[in-house]
């Protein structure tokens, strides 16, 4: 089995509104050593068939099908087993990406061997408007080793971390 450097992994549950942008944005990253393992979830709408016109249109995409709704936990639990990357890079149906965040955040993880995951900026959008998921704190590794004494500061649709630490 071929080694990549980074598998994205997505679960998609009746996620046909926003899917298809989802992967247009991953399709369009400036990096493109990497794969997605896709875990559709039981879905009832048309998510199965965007999945099949992407898998059909590039083989980096792998998709899997749970033939009832297993949840979101063990959709992730069986991509991880079927992810190949050294890298995990976590996205929901609804992400879009900027063009070079698995390159930007591959090259930090690089650089930062000691370092088991990070995670970007991200961003909620309302009618057309871009809001930061964290606007009102401080984003630097103090204040989120401080947060994590009330919550758990990281949007996991922004996180990168190596494979081998969450297997």
């Amino acid at each position: 089995m071929e080694k990549l450097e980074i598998s994205g992994l997505r679960s998609v549950y009746n996620g046909e509104a926003y899917l298809q942008e989802g992967m247009d944005s991953l399709l369009a990253q400036t990096c493109s050593d990497w794969e997605c393992v896709i875990i559709e979830d039981g879905s009832t709408d048309g998510t199965g068939a965007i999945l099949e016109r992407y898998t059909g249109r590039d083989n980096r995409i792998r998709g899997y099908r749970n033939e009832t709704n297993r949840r979101l936990p063990a959709s992730l639990n069986r991509g991880l087993t079927l992810a190949r990357g050294t890298y995990i890079v976590r996205m929901d149906a609804d992400d879009v990406c900027r063009e070079d965040r698995i390159e930007k955040q591959l090259a930090f993880m690089k650089t930062h061997p000691q370092l088991s995951v990070s995670c970007c900026k991200v961003f909620s959008y309302k009618n057309g408007t871009g809001f930061p998921e964290s606007a009102k704190r401080r984003g630097d590794a103090e204040a989120t080793r401080a947060l994590f004494l009330f919550f758990n500061p990281i949007c996991h649709n922004g996180v990168i971390a190596r494979r081998d630490v969450m297997c």
